[in-house]
């Protein structure tokens, strides 16, 4: 059973890093690879001080391969592949795969969010496009889009990650 002062410095570690991943994709379209970088090692270093350095490094792997099918249809960015990957170093592997659940679920509201901000035409081209894909059984190929009108994925990660952390007993493979 870890400390109060030990649970206080794995949420803030955990907090601060994934908002600042947030904050970073809100504000410059893109998360450093520093900022992954240090949640995935600190989650690892948890992991190790936990004794479950095999499930931070298993959660590591699911948050990488869930992100990866998106990453190469261009639907999301390589920030946001690595960002659930070093998120998955402190969620262990099942937490992992809620915390993508939870983000899709994020992503959609803010993608919602979005759609309202953009416009009727542009609502137009999304239900277009929905149309197609449901008639079609395919995903159509859309031109690229400038970056303010993509939402920030880091933005759905962290969410989810931060709810999944507090519905399971905090950050860390062992809760």
């Amino acid at each position: 059973m870890p400390t109060p002062l030990v649970t206080a410095i794995a949420w803030a570690t955990f907090a601060g890093g994934v908002c600042a991943a947030a904050l970073w994709d809100i504000r410059f379209r893109r998360v450093p690879n520093r900022v992954s970088l240090a949640i995935a090692a600190t989650g690892l270093i948890l992991g190790l001080a936990q004794g479950a350095v095999a499930a931070s490094v298993l959660g590591l792997a699911v948050g990488l391969g869930l992100l990866l099918v998106p990453f190469a249809r261009g639907w999301l960015g390589a920030g946001d592949v690595k960002l659930l990957a070093a998120v998955g170093a402190w969620l262990g592997p099942q937490r992992t795969l809620y915390c993508a659940l939870a983000a899709a679920v994020f992503g959609g509201l803010l993608a919602l969010a979005f759609l309202v901000r953009l416009g009727p035409d542009y609502r137009r081209a999304v239900a277009t496009n929905l149309r197609l894909a449901f008639y079609t059984r395919e995903v159509p190929t859309v031109e690229d889009r400038p970056a303010g009108h993509c939402p920030p994925y880091a933005v759905a990660i962290g969410a989810g990650a931060l709810t999944v952390a507090v519905l399971f007993g905090g950050p860390g493979v062992t809760g």
